[in-house]
């Protein structure tokens, strides 16, 4: 769960995205796990949410629901094949974000090269 909190808060950062910085904050002051999810997936950044689509509220939304009105083998096949959804999911957002600030990382040393020798 942290780690879904941190990827999310990366990409907030990098979105300049305050309602979901607020959001994860809330999030985070819970206790409970399943509430931290809930709470997180109501606001996820821009750049995770490819056309406008929230992903992560649609993988939460059907996990949740199969699991509780489901017949216990269908559940379970659809947690199964939910949850490896959300790992491949998770897994490449979390290479995107990473790779996404150490681009703006560069940008920044460039930026900062630029004005050490503008100044000379």
């Amino acid at each position: 769960m942290k780690a879904l909190l941190d990827l999310m808060e990366k990409a907030a950062n990098l979105d300049g995205d305050q309602a979901a910085l607020e959001n994860l904050k809330t999030a985070r002051e819970s206790q409970v796990a399943s509430e931290r999810l809930k709470i997180a997936v109501q606001k996820v950044p821009i750049s995770l949410r490819p056309g406008n689509a929230n992903p992560l509220a649609v993988l939460y939304g059907a996990l949740s629901g199969a699991v509780h009105q489901e017949p216990e083998e269908v559940a379970i096949g659809t947690a199964k094949r939910i949850l490896k959804t959300f790992i491949f999911l998770f897994e490449e957002l979390k290479e995107r974000m990473d790779s996404a600030e150490a681009y703006a990382a560069e940008i920044q040393q460039i930026r900062d090269e630029t004005k050490k020798s503008s100044n000379h």
